[in-house]
């Protein structure tokens, strides 16, 4: 009687180790693969909700300093404002490299591209792989045609090393701009037709008022000229 494997069972049993040492490498290697890479394309929609959670650690850094420029004080109804937002950042940038990226939502109107930097992805703008690459957008804002409600902007930017690792080395931060909504509702078409009908009346008395007055002047000025020559 023969004990242990025979030859074509240890082969299989050869075999079938080699074939799960090559799985795990496999899996390893995919597990290793830097995540932050996923983004470069941009980013929108629920991973966002909390900001970047996967570079500075997930937490905000005021070592992102965000500027917004050319944004009014108060919007006005059916206007589109471009703007522009940059960052400044003790994080290190190589050209060519990635460099950033940004997300920006609004709580009214719609924000539109204007380059190859930006797109739009679930009604939220942000960076193509182009934009990735720097660290400044130009974006533009179209006002809803009706309303009072001030818009509020969410920016959230994110500045990176380059080396394709998520990691404390990158960091982000977020920033909220409030611009004041009209105070009077938009006048339209039909509106200011309506408006003119309701006037009219009021601005033919008026018209009237001024040609008495007017006529009453020139009668006096004749009568005047009349009298004098009769003097004479």
């Amino acid at each position: 009687m023969m004990f242990g494997a025979t030859p074509k069972q240890g082969g299989n049993l050869l075999s079938r180790g080699l074939n799960q040492k090559i799985a795990i490498s496999v899996l390893l290697l995919f597990l290793m693969l830097p995540i932050g890479q996923a983004y470069q394309g941009g980013i929108s929609g629920g991973v966002i909700s909390n900001g970047c959670s996967c570079h500075g650690d997930g937490v905000a850094s005021d070592n992102v300093e965000i500027a917004i420029n050319g944004l009014p004080g108060n919007w006005n109804y059916s206007q589109s404002y471009t703007f522009t937002i940059s960052a400044t950042t003790d994080v290190s940038a190589t050209n060519g490299l990635p460099q950033g990226g940004l997300n920006v939502m609004s709580n009214i109107g719609s924000l539109s591209s204007l380059d190859n930097s930006t797109q739009i992805q679930n009604l939220q703008l942000t960076h193509t792989d182009e934009g990735n690459e720097v660290r400044n957008w130009t974006v533009e804002w179209h006002a809803p045609s009706s309303g009072h409600a001030n818009l509020e902007l969410r920016i959230i930017v994110n500045t990176v090393d380059g080396d394709g690792v998520p990691d404390s080395d990158d960091h982000w931060n977020v920033e909220t701009i409030s611009v004041l909504g009209p105070t009077t509702e938009p006048v339209h078409g039909n509106d200011a037709d309506s408006l003119f009908s309701s006037q009219l009346p009021m601005i033919v008395l008026l018209i009237s008022i001024i040609l008495i007055i007017n006529f009453k002047q020139i009668f006096g000025s004749l009568s005047n000229a009349k009298k004098k020559r009769e003097l004479r």
